[in-house]
């Protein structure tokens, strides 16, 4: 998380840096540059942004920070969850690719429901 500590009565001189390099960058996330005070939605904070801006420069590094771990976490979990599948499927002694592998099963189930007719069952 961002380690800037703010001082009661304003910005700390990290943060003055930072809101000068973030200009040059343009938006970051809900925040983005300009001359207007506004209210973060965050925490309450009034700062100097972009008129349609929502977060402080803070808030809105510390949300682009969270959604990424969180993204992190998801492609994790999704890589566990396809081991499990693959830890499955070979229990079953289901063939991963093929004529009978679960891909194209699924698709002639989809077929079938979609109305299609399979080759198998024509004659």
């Amino acid at each position: 998380m961002v380690d800037a500590v703010r001082e009661e009565d304003g910005v700390k001189e990290e943060w003055r840096g930072l809101n000068e390099m973030a200009r040059e960058i343009g938006r970051i996330g809900a925040w983005a540059p300009g001359n207007y005070i506004c209210k973060c939605s965050a925490c309450d904070r009034t700062f100097e942004g972009d008129k349609r801006a929502m977060n402080c420069l803070p808030c809105a590094i510390q949300a682009l920070q969270a959604a990424y771990e969180r993204q992190v976490q998801l492609r994790e979990q999704f890589q566990e969850d396809v081991e499990s599948l693959h830890q499955m499927l070979d229990i079953a002694q289901v063939p991963r690719e093929g004529p009978l592998g679960p891909l194209s099963i699924v698709g002639r189930v989809l077929s079938l429901a979609k109305g299609g007719v399979s080759s198998e069952r024509s004659g």
